[in-house]
């Protein structure tokens, strides 16, 4: 859990970090670094079984996986980094990638469907709308959103 990686820290901060840090009970003055203290609010457990998690789940004809895949790479040949970070070349890229990719890490107002592609993230952490899809394989997505 802990990373000498101060961008990563910063960057996961200013998106939902700090919220998450304030909701287990954790201050940090002027964002300090300290990751230890993350480790130590979730616990051993929750870290190891957080670690443990795939990055990438298929279901039917469809990828699950946070920002996105490398347009025309293999799904077993993906790069951790770019599930995690990639935006615009898998944003852009209109690639059949074998499997439909469900996706968040780019907000957006609405969900967007597009052939090889459905991202569900309406920015929950900043706009207070949470997006869920209903997704059987046939038939259009159906989607659910929780406003807080």
């Amino acid at each position: 859990m802990a990373t000498d990686n101060r961008q990563i820290w910063q960057t996961w901060l200013a998106n939902g970090g700090q919220e998450t840090l304030v909701s287990m009970g954790i201050s940090l003055r002027f964002g300090e670094y300290d990751p230890e203290r993350l480790h130590a609010a979730l616990g051993n457990e929750r870290v190891s079984w957080l670690k443990s998690l795939p990055l990438s789940r298929v279901v039917g004809p469809y990828l699950f996986v946070h920002a996105g895949i490398a347009p025309g790479v293999p799904l077993d040949a993906q790069h951790p980094k770019d599930m995690l970070w990639i935006r615009s070349r898998f944003l852009d890229s209109d690639t059949d990638h074998g499997k439909i990719v469900v996706h968040g890490h780019t907000p957006e107002e609405e969900p967007i469907v597009r052939s090889n592609r459905i991202c569900i993230d309406t920015g929950a952490f900043f706009t207070g709308v949470l997006t869920a899809a209903v997704l059987d394989g046939t038939n259009a997505p159906i989607f659910l959103r929780a406003v807080n």
